[in-house]
């Protein structure tokens, strides 16, 4: 029955009488059958060409699909028709955002979401198109509906990945709400966003390094964390001389007196070496100046940093090793047994790809191993010493 339909629907098109055409594609996409309605918009989609009266009487329709269906099949096909229809037809689209952007305050969770999806994706097309609502969807930020929020923060992460410069204004607010004692699902969408715009403009979030950073760090949820994480990582890329900043941050950003390792800290700087190599040189020349401090928790996590980032970049190694594994080795007589400790683990990890190194510092900790006074410290270099050798081995095999 509904294949008649579609060759009736077709031959009306192509004699001509949009009218009777008009009244058949709508009855198609009211259907409940999401294979009709998915043939339906492939319909709508051929036709953009040369049927715009058509196009513009059922979009309408094409736009309570991509924001109410269902099926996520439906709403995706939807939203290629909007898509392609934002450059297109950029003034029919242009009328009904309005209704898209109204529908971010919703409070039923998915209508926002798919919302936000859909602007999104116009935005993808046709940036111009989402500029002049771009306050009213930052506006909703401030909304007392905790849904209300998510979505507007989601609406800007999803234009700012295109459109960075769309969202400037909106950056200090988001960093404001990640930082915040709003709900975790509105403050990862705040985060999300900034990494989204992170990837596309680092320089726009740039100015609040130190606040994403202290997220990064601090943040109890995993996922927030990795988000400003993401951020960083990106604002260290575009400029590799801010890693020093970074390395200051975190390391202060340690309060415990009780020689305690931050190893958060030594993960979140170890991963920021590894996403942005160009900052490796910076972060180092800052890491061994942190090695000169009286605590020994921030003397400790700093040298574990320094192993963490050479370890896992070998290239890097081979040209800054030299100055830095001398001043780590240095620490294997501090008077605090963690950093002796800490200096251990660290020079086996800066030695696993390095066989001048391996050469050098194996003998260095086999008389660790044999002579350090603390129990601790001589079972970390029995461990490091076999890893050490069986390293050598690997590398003369």
């Amino acid at each position: 029955m509904k294949e008649k339909m579609f060759e009736e629907l077709g031959e009306l098109l192509l004699s001509g009488d949009e009218e009777r055409a008009l009244e058949i594609l709508e009855k198609l996409m009211e259907e409940d059958d999401p294979e009709v309605k998915v043939a339906s918009l492939a319909v709508v989609d051929a036709a953009m060409e040369r049927f715009h009266r058509v196009v513009k009487e059922v979009f309408p329709l094409v736009l309570k699909i991509a924001l109410t269906d269902s099926s996520v099949y439906v709403r995706g096909n939807a939203l290629e028709v909007i898509g392609k229809a934002s450059y297109k037809m950029p003034e029919m689209v242009r009328e009904h955002l309005p209704e898209v952007v109204s529908n971010i305050k919703s409070q039923s969770s998915d209508l926002a979401w798919n919302a936000v999806v859909t602007l999104g994706w116009i935005g993808g097309s046709n940036p111009e198109l989402v500029a002049p609502f771009m306050d009213q969807v930052g506006s909703i930020l401030k909304s007392e509906s905790e849904v209300a929020r998510n979505a507007s923060a989601m609406a800007i992460g999803w234009v700012g990945g295109v459109s960075p410069k769309l969202v400037r204004k909106y950056i200090p607010q988001l960093v404001k709400i990640a930082g915040s004692r709003d709900s975790e699902e509105v403050r990862l969408s705040a985060v999300d966003a900034l990494a989204s715009v992170s990837h596309a403009d680092a320089a726009l979030v740039e100015g609040f390094l130190e606040e994403v950073a202290l997220i990064a760090l601090k943040e109890e949820n995993e996922n927030i964390r990795g988000s400003a994480l993401e951020a960083v990582i990106e604002i260290c890329k575009f400029s590799p001389e801010r890693a020093k900043d970074l390395i200051s941050i975190a390391l202060k950003s340690i309060s415990s007196n009780k020689g305690n390792i931050s190893w958060r800290v030594v993960t979140t700087l170890g991963f920021v070496g590894a996403g942005s190599p160009d900052a490796v040189p910076y972060m180092l020349a800052e890491l061994v100046k942190w090695l000169k401090v009286p605590k020994s928790e921030v003397k400790a996590t700093a040298t574990l940093t320094i192993g963490w980032i050479l370890g896992n970049n070998p290239d890097v190694s081979a040209r800054e090793a030299n100055g830095v594994v001398g001043a780590v080795a240095e620490l294997l007589g501090d008077g605090s047994a963690e950093v002796r400790r800490s200096a251990v683990e660290a020079i086996g990890w800066m030695s696993a790809n390095n066989p001048r190194l391996l050469e050098k510092y194996v003998p260095v900790v086999a008389r660790m191993a044999s002579n350090d006074k603390d129990g601790d410290v001589k079972k970390k270099a029995e461990e490091v010493m076999e890893f050490m050798r069986e390293r050598q081995k690997q590398c003369l095999g």
